[in-house]
């Protein structure tokens, strides 16, 4: 017995309406190929029409051999609709047999969006159902007659054919339509990679002409405390040569001297006092100025590495101190940096090459900020880290007066900025908020306070809980 309208919702109505919005061919015309099968089915069955019957969630979208332009009508009284909840096929030989059925203009041959004026009455249907992917029916295809009849098993074994090589058709051009769209992503994935290289390129180029001054800073003083190490050992040498020839070193009147006088002698000649007092401290030094070209370099390396793009559980207070050090020239001389870095702080599962970015893009944002202020006194930055409900929070601060709310909703659009020709490429805050948001799946958020002059940056990201082997 056939069901009463308005028809119950199949219980996979979610999953089949987003299966037939993938497909995207709601109100689109079918093309030759599916014109071509949809004759065939006519021909070879003598029907008065064949046509396709998509079932969307208010509607049923019909287009035909004889329904050229795609038309709809309500879901709620259209036979088309209980081919969606069936899940094998319908013949029905006489319609007008069937009171609920002849609420349908189509069916009691009255003008409709389907059919003109003067068409007569449909009386006969089979329809097989259209089943997409994961076997979810997005409609129907049949073929309609004007006049009551039966058909056979191999008519009907016919039509569930030419219905395949229907969704056969469909499904091919889902493939071609989801080709296309890995090949667009593939290719705004190349660009994205391209802008955050250039940018990378970018901050390098800044940072260059600070980090060989940072370099050369404490290689002056390893190169001069290496000097005096090296004339200190020379009379040491010296020394210890003179001790060597003791007895042959006379002494006023013809008598040879003490060996404590000797010593005393030797040591007052070649500054032995000085040496014991100053070679600690020059080592010291040294030691200091090599670990700092050290960390400098290996902060450069991390920060200017470019291969692969796997994520892995990072500790980002690491991250800050190396964005922290290699900006160190930039931020010297215009404020005072401090860190108040958690201990305790969860790993998060990232690229850490991107976020390096990130961070340092916001120090040197909040540098030029400070820098257009133009004050005698150094301004402020305070990075600090914390986590709360199980997300981790990189908190950036500077004193540089604030944004301006006429323009803060803009900050992180593509090409916006307010620095001057030749400063600023208007990508780093753009290319920062993408990294954060669409590649990591956390938040990038900005608080400004003008009549402050403070402004806040945010980097929110998910800790991780996962396994650290699978990083899942």
């Amino acid at each position: 017995m056939l069901p009463e309208f308005p028809y119950t919702l199949p219980p996979d109505e979610e999953q089949r309406l987003e299966t037939l919005r993938e497909y995207d061919i709601l109100d689109k015309p079918l093309g030759g190929f599916i014109d071509h099968i949809l004759k065939l089915a006519c021909d070879l069955l003598g029907a008065f029409d064949a046509g396709l019957g998509l079932v969307d969630s208010e509607r049923v979208c019909y287009a035909s051999m004889r329904i050229r332009e795609p038309a709809s009508v309500p879901r709620n009284t259209s036979i088309g609709a209980l081919v969606a909840l069936r899940n094998e096929p319908l013949v029905i030989e006489d319609l007008h047999k069937f009171p609920q059925f002849l609420r349908s203009s189509v069916i009691r041959g009255e003008p409709s969006p389907l059919f003109p004026q003067g068409t007569p009455p449909i009386r006969f249907l089979a329809a097989i159902p259209l089943k997409g992917m994961h076997g979810h029916i997005i409609g129907g295809m049949g073929i309609f007659d004007i006049k009551p009849r039966q058909i056979t098993p191999i008519e009907l074994k016919i039509l569930e054919s030419l219905a395949s090589v229907i969704m056969y058709d469909l499904d091919l051009r889902l493939s071609q339509n989801r080709l296309k769209a890995l090949m667009l992503e593939n290719e705004k994935l190349e660009e994205r990679t391209r802008q955050i290289l250039a940018e990378k390129l970018t901050s390098l180029g800044r940072m260059t002409a600070g980090i060989a001054h940072e370099i050369n800073t404490p290689l002056q003083f390893i190169t001069t405390n290496m000097e005096f190490l090296e004339g200190s050992v020379k009379n040491l040498i010296h020394a210890l040569d003179g001790l060597g020839d003791l007895e042959v070193l006379p002494a006023p009147g013809g008598q040879k001297l003490r060996d404590t006088d000797v010593a005393r002698a030797l040591a007052r000649e070649f500054e032995l006092d000085y040496t014991v007092q100053e070679a600690p401290a020059a080592l010291r030094d040294t030691g200091t100025g090599l670990e700092r070209v050290t960390n400098l370099v290996n902060a450069l390396k991390r920060f200017s590495h470019t291969g692969g793009s796997q994520k892995k559980t990072e500790q980002l207070n690491g991250a800050v101190r190396d964005a922290a050090l290699l900006t160190r020239n930039a931020w010297k001389e215009i404020a005072i940096l401090e860190l108040d870095l958690a201990e305790d702080l969860p790993l998060v599962y990232c690229e850490i090459n991107e976020i390096n970015q990130v961070i340092l893009n916001l120090i040197i944002n909040s540098v030029d900020a400070i820098q257009d202020q133009h004050r005698p006194e150094p301004g402020k930055i305070d990075i600090r880290t914390s986590s709360e409900n199980d997300v981790v929070v990189i908190e950036i601060t500077d004193d540089g007066g604030g944004i301006p709310d006429s323009i803060l909703h803009r900050i992180f659009d593509p090409f916006f900025t307010t620095k001057e020709v030749g400063k600023g490429t208007g990508q780093g805050l753009a290319i920062s908020h993408d990294i954060i948001v669409r590649k990591h799946g956390g938040r990038l958020e900005v608080i400004s306070r003008p009549d402050e002059g403070r402004t806040v940056f945010k980097i929110i990201l998910p800790a991780f809980l996962g396994n650290a082997l699978t990083g899942e």
